[in-house]
């Protein structure tokens, strides 16, 4: 696709969704997952805390987050973090999927995998540049 059309593209959708700057598309587009990390272990007692960006191409508009290919979780928008909740003991398959406006997913996505178990290593303190104890 010729760079004078994918210009044309951004340009259409920046008008077609105020509001979203045009930095936030990309020809390509992307989907990060910053954290957990795959492979990663979580507790299967609290909620997923996943810190993601999304680069959406022309056509993105929101994200679905799907645990295990069950029910999306609808996301609108495109950075920060999301809590999914508990999840049972065991592995889990956790995506982020690029969608239209009309929820037609478009091909754009990030997958990993975490365990989930009842015993997560613990956290080691850390100390502050001031010595207080985290």
């Amino acid at each position: 696709m010729s760079q004078r059309i994918i210009t044309t593209i951004l340009l259409a959708a920046a008008v077609a969704l105020p509001g979203i700057p045009l930095s936030a598309y990309a020809a390509d587009g992307s989907i990060t997952i910053e954290s957990p990390k795959d492979g990663a272990q979580v507790s299967a007692n609290e909620g997923v805390k996943v810190v993601f960006k999304v680069v959406h191409t022309a056509n993105g508009n929101h994200v679905h987050f799907y645990v295990d290919n069950g029910n999306p979780t609808i996301v609108r928008k495109w950075h920060g973090s999301e809590t999914l909740p508990p999840l049972s003991p065991g592995k889990h398959e956790i995506c982020i999927k690029a969608s239209t406006v009309d929820h037609v997913l478009t091909g754009l996505q990030n997958c990993i995998t975490v365990e989930a178990t009842s015993h997560v290593p613990p956290r080691r303190p850390t100390t502050s540049a001031r010595g207080i104890l985290h």
